[in-house]
């Protein structure tokens, strides 16, 4: 096949490193990566940069998996983490000690518990080396181009900050945790592709990936205010927002109910970014749950509606009801963080995901699995300090890649690997957003 058939025109995907031409030499074009659904099964299209395109003797075939083998692959993979991450608890004492803290969860008075720490990480990369052999190293005969492509992605993985954009409308799994080496059982950070590369999933192929923002941009938040409430003095919503306040960018407005925001998006909203923190709910945990994601702010549940629908909630379809069929003009961030969740899994982000970006956000960040209030607020805290400080080096994908390493290899804690991000990869800040005056 020809490069031309896969080629995605630079003014529709203006992401750095996502494109066909290199538009950077530090962070290089590495890869496109096309997976549509058929009526014979999925089908994986990759186009390469020419500086790689060495390594990949096939760059079509079909994969051996359907919907439903891959939404248990990836909730195997996930369910490990959530037993050996987000509850994990000691054995010698009751202490969870990821819901506990950010900064080295796994020491305990003082004393760093190495041995728990590599269980952990072996579990870790097991599991997603086994995602990446059931995807891209099948076992059956006749998907040798797969292997092949397979090998190509391992090999293309050894080389550090390359951008790769993975395009498709049903084919969602946790990229970031892939493990793309064979020595899952002594780990190294380097296996796991979100530690190596910035990866963004788009949802359809036009899927425009950058915009440029002005310090002075608008923010709105939608928050479940009974999370500070709950037992632990994490403060998770409380100390994101100090922090947003103490930035000088244009309006922040709260919408922290279902009305409010809904009854906003039928307006019509004028912000830039869009941060939740909230509880996200996912049915169908024995199947599937196609449509069945929601978000929770700040509602009472009666106990009609805690046996009825949980009219409470919020829907992809609610989304697309009250926007009625309007797009978003400043193409703003979503920032899902949400935690202590329901048992997520990729189609949480199938729907939410597909939603915002179909109405033009930019860019729809969130993590794949429940992450604890702790790890929640100290990531955001950390992404808006650095996002803020401006420039094309702090790039959203920049910025995730950075957190991603800097919770592992200076905290030892892998949770930064969980927030994916869903386009709008190259968008950035043009200058920094200042702080306020102290005495303000």
């Amino acid at each position: 096949m020809s490069v031309s058939e896969l080629e995605i025109r630079p003014e529709l995907d203006r992401s750095r490193g996502l494109t066909t031409e290199i538009t950077d030499e530090e962070h290089p074009c590495a890869l496109n990566i096309t997976i549509d659904h058929k009526v014979d099964g999925y089908h994986i299209k990759v186009l390469p940069h020419p500086a790689y395109a060495h390594l990949f003797s096939v760059t079509e075939t079909r994969l051996p998996i359907t919907q439903a083998q891959l939404w248990g692959y990836v909730s195997d993979c996930t369910s490990v983490w959530r037993n050996r991450v987000v509850t994990y608890k000691t054995s010698f004492v009751n202490f969870f000690p990821f819901q506990e803290k950010t900064e080295k969860p796994l020491s305990l008075l003082g004393l760093r518990l190495p041995m728990v720490y590599s269980r952990m990480m072996e579990k870790l990369a097991l599991a997603g080396r086994t995602l990446f052999v059931q995807i891209f190293r099948p076992t059956e005969r006749g998907y040798e181009e797969v292997q092949k492509i397979g090998d190509a992605l391992e090999a293309l993985s050894k080389i550090q900050n390359l951008w790769i954009k993975i395009t498709s409308r049903d084919f969602y799994a946790p990229w970031n945790l892939l493990y793309l080496a064979n020595d899952f059982d002594k780990p190294r950070r380097e296996g796991f592709w979100g530690y190596q590369h910035v990866i963004a999933h788009n949802p359809a192929e036009n899927s425009q990936s950058r915009k440029i923002f002005k310090p002075k941009f608008d923010v709105a938040l939608h928050l479940d205010l009974e999370i500070d409430k709950q037992p632990g003095d994490f403060k998770g919503i409380t100390k994101v927002v100090q922090l947003l306040r103490s930035y000088e960018t244009g309006a922040l407005a709260e919408r922290n109910t279902r009305e409010d925001f809904l009854n906003q998006l039928r307006k019509g909203t004028h912000e830039d970014f869009f941060y939740f923190c909230c509880h996200g709910l996912t049915e169908g945990d024995e199947g599937p749950g196609f449509g069945k994601s929601r978000l929770r702010l700040t509602d009472i549940r009666t106990e009609e509606e805690k046996e009825g629908e949980g009219q409470e909630e919020i829907g992809p379809g609610d989304v697309a009801v009250y926007m009625n069929g309007a797009k978003w003009t400043t193409r703003p961030i979503v920032f899902l963080n949400c935690c202590q969740l329901t048992k997520m899994n990729s189609i949480f982000y199938e729907g939410f995901a597909a939603t915002f970006l179909n109405h033009d956000a930019i860019a729809v960040i969130g993590p794949h699995i429940e992450i604890p209030t702790v790890f929640a607020r100290d990531f955001a805290k950390a992404f808006f300090e650095e996002f803020f400080q401006g420039g094309r080096d702090r790039s959203i994908g920049h910025v995730l890649l950075k957190l991603r390493r800097q919770f592992l290899d200076t905290h030892e804690n892998p949770l930064g690997l969980a927030y994916l991000l869903y386009s709008g990869a190259d968008s950035y800040v043009q200058s920094p957003v200042l702080r306020r005056n102290i005495q303000e």
